[in-house]
């Protein structure tokens, strides 16, 4: 199955990756407080991070309280 058949129904992230300034294409996810962004591994990876690899909230600083973002 293709990457993009797997993330068909969800909305990817159209940040931009700090090291390569390409286009994301990660998933997106939305907070409880209403953040929305991608998750990353490491901090500032894309310009749009929402989510730290633990799934805390860069914006309200919440854990693991955020839902996929579908199209």
């Amino acid at each position: 199955m293709s990457y993009n058949t797997l993330k068909a129904s969800e909305t990817l992230c159209r940040g931009a990756r700090a090291v390569s300034r390409m286009q994301c294409n990660g998933t997106l996810y939305k907070c409880v407080c209403g953040a929305v962004g991608c998750k990353q591994t490491c901090d500032d990876m894309c310009s749009n991070q929402g989510f730290d690899v633990k799934g805390r909230c860069c914006a309200c600083g919440a854990f693991g309280k955020m839902e996929v973002v579908s199209r």
